[in-house]
């Protein structure tokens, strides 16, 4: 099912984001630290920038 994003995303969303982080980091240590790349602050910065319109999603 396809939904819009919601706060309550917050867990599931940063488990995506490790999992490409990691394979970033695993292969290319030179080019990638080990840090958290998707800190709560910055997905609410991200929920905070986006206007939810009927079946549009725009970003202000």
């Amino acid at each position: 099912m396809i939904r819009k994003i919601k706060s309550d995303d917050y867990k599931e969303v940063k488990k995506l984001v490790y999992q490409i982080h990691d394979l970033h980091y695993k292969n290319r240590p030179d080019i990638y630290v080990d840090a958290d790349p998707f800190p709560l602050d910055y997905f609410k910065e991200i929920l905070n920038d986006l206007i939810l319109t009927g079946d549009d999603i725009i970003l202000n």
